[in-house]
């Protein structure tokens, strides 16, 4: 078997070792996890079948994954433990690093085709546990900037076959906006900012920045309760023109969303509108709002960010799906098919 971490591949066995003197400065009793040669000691001293077990690297070793709390699921089976290690039984863990790695070769258009019925998507089996995100954040345009609004949006249903206008899918995306309460007086008045009293698709609430900073953390760092073969449930982070977004979310609420290892994708829906020749009518990097227009969709009060969360997912799915729902079409699609206007 093999794991995958970064960029390469290294064997993997799991052993109980109940004589510490088999390897080089090991202390104590426990569960070690090899990986070329590298013991690594895990939490959990007795894994059950699907135990999760957080793996903690000894200090002494050199650090397993994206980060110390890298979480692996462990198919438990019989160990020897009559005082040497079993190395003839290994132990089979994927990770989310391995599957970032495997969707490198693939398109947005593939992997958000795994979930909104695409025929020819992406065979991959792990992509049954993920979640497909929208983070938005907005913030006061006068220093020091203070982020002021957070929106997220998920699409919920998936592999189903695309009704018209895919409204299936675009009525299935569940949205969230809150204003942090801290900066929840200073609003933007120039022309086509956003106005944070404006969300259209629910009901706005009010945290405070550590509460902002402990849904983010939720979101990215979700145990995969439904998978027996995957850590941190994986998420494909959709944004338009997503550049300096998550720079921008550790900078707000101190909170690096990259390290939790359980970032398997990034899309962005500017650049999938530039793949099938969608342009803004100043150029090849075409805005939410026009992107939405080519689509016949009109969402008011964009740039607050529960609404831009909501718009960037439902123009992932609209652009992922153009091809199916509205074939021979080359141009902007009709407003209405089947007498189902969208």
């Amino acid at each position: 078997m093999s794991f995958t971490s970064s960029s390469h591949v290294y064997a993997a066995f799991l052993y109980y070792v109940t004589d510490p003197s088999l390897f080089h400065d090991l202390k104590s009793t426990a569960w070690y996890f090899r990986v070329s040669q590298i013991p690594i000691v895990l939490s959990a001293t007795q894994p059950l079948d699907r135990t999760l077990a957080i793996i903690h690297p000894a200090s002494q070793y050199t650090q397993f994954g994206p980060s110390v709390s890298t979480f692996c699921v462990i198919r438990s089976k019989e160990f020897s433990t009559a005082g040497k290690m079993s190395g003839s039984q290994a132990y089979y863990m994927i990770s989310n690093a391995s599957l970032e790695q495997e969707l490198q070769s693939k398109s947005a258009f593939e992997i958000l085709g795994h979930f909104l019925g695409v025929p020819v998507a992406t065979k991959c089996s792990r992509l049954d546990y993920a979640a497909v995100v929208c983070i938005d954040a907005e913030w006061w345009m006068k220093e020091p900037k203070p982020t002021t609004e957070l929106g997220i949006a998920e699409l919920m249903e998936k592999s189903m076959h695309p009704a018209v206008h895919a409204e299936n899918f675009l009525s299935g995306i569940q949205v969230a906006h809150a204003r942090v309460i801290e900066y929840a007086h200073l609003k933007n008045n120039f022309p086509g900012a956003g106005d944070p009293e404006n969300f259209h698709f629910g009901k706005t609430k009010f945290v405070t920045l550590e509460e902002a900073k402990q849904v983010l953390i939720r979101t990215f760092a979700q145990q995969n309760e439904d998978a027996s073969e995957i850590d941190l449930q994986p998420i494909i982070v959709v944004g338009h023109a997503v550049e300096n977004d998550f720079d921008h979310l550790q900078d707000a609420f101190g909170v690096d969303l990259r390290s939790y290892g359980s970032i398997v994708k990034v899309v962005d829906t500017q650049v999938m509108a530039q793949e099938l020749d969608i342009q803004g009518p100043r150029g090849p990097a075409i805005g939410l709002k026009d992107l939405l227009a080519h689509f016949n969709v009109e969402i008011p009060d964009l740039h607050t960010a529960g609404n831009d969360a909501a718009a960037t997912v439902m123009a992932a799915v609209l652009l992922t799906l153009k091809r199916y729902i509205y074939p021979n079409v080359s141009g902007p699609p009709p407003a209405v098919i089947q007498g189902r206007n969208i």
